[in-house]
């Protein structure tokens, strides 16, 4: 019942705002006399429509979030990120969610695909360091948008509430350090490590992992890489990741 809401959410908005109409035309002809009273209804009919499908829409997309955290399968984001953008087109958000989701299970040219159409609504993708972060993150490596997105990214940790700036920082922190595992140094290690103890929700623990195993097979202690990289073939749900790691493991030296 609930996808087929969310499938369907803009017919039966249409719906509701044609059934506000019979209403209103009903109410007139039964009370001519309170024209601007049953206006006033009918207006707060169709922004309680409105309100109400937005409202819907944001709790599958909360889900399908939450089921990405704990058990690690993107799928679910991406078929609601679709249902989504597929009824309505310039909605920034979910085109960097479906991007991104598409970029956890390696599907790289729809994910590409997908963040460009994202940038079709630049002022909202650019000043919104949360979309431009994860959307960022959905762009290949070498792609020239990723390093001027996080320049802006660092010009937003100098401006703003001081807890946004926080956490702007933590995140470009985690990517720089992600992005540094074939750096051997004792600092470096230690970062790894402990990002792996503070790690929150399953999709968290699974990259801790997985940057700090690869630390450990660019360092040549193939032991010390097994264990976490098998914590991320049994944990890495359906993220691409885990078959990286499966295929990493078949490679390591028998201890």
């Amino acid at each position: 019942m609930k996808w087929y809401v969310l499938t369907h959410i803009r017919k039966l908005f249409l719906v509701w705002v044609i059934l506000g109409i019979v209403g209103l035309i009903v109410g007139l002809t039964l009370r001519p006399d309170l024209p601007n009273t049953l206006f006033l209804f009918y207006m707060i009919w169709v922004l309680a429509g409105h309100c109400g499908g937005n409202l819907f829409a944001r709790s599958m997309l909360t889900q399908a979030l939450r089921t990405l955290d704990e058990t690690c399968d993107p799928e679910p984001l991406v078929e609601v990120s679709r249902a989504i953008v597929k009824q309505n087109p310039k909605v920034c958000g979910n085109w960097v969610y479906l991007a991104w989701a598409l970029t956890l299970l390696g599907r790289e040219e729809e994910a590409l695909e997908a963040a460009n159409r994202a940038e079709r609504r630049p002022r909202r993708l650019w000043k919104n360091p949360l979309l431009l972060l994860i959307w960022s993150s959905a762009l290949p490596v070498d792609d020239p948008r990723r390093e001027k997105a996080e320049e802006a990214l660092e010009a937003m940790t100098r401006r703003g509430p001081k807890k946004r700036r926080a956490l702007i920082r933590l995140a470009l922190d985690v990517r720089k350090r992600d992005s540094q595992v074939t750096e051997a140094s004792q600092e470096q290690e230690s970062a790894l490590i402990a990002a792996v103890e503070q790690a929150g929700c399953t999709r968290e623990q699974v990259s801790a992992h997985l940057a700090l195993g690869l630390y450990y097979v660019q360092q040549g202690k193939p032991e010390q890489a097994q264990e976490y990289l098998a914590f991320v073939a049994a944990h890495g749900g359906k993220l691409k990741v885990k078959t990286e790691a499966e295929k990493l493991l078949c490679r390591l030296p028998a201890p």
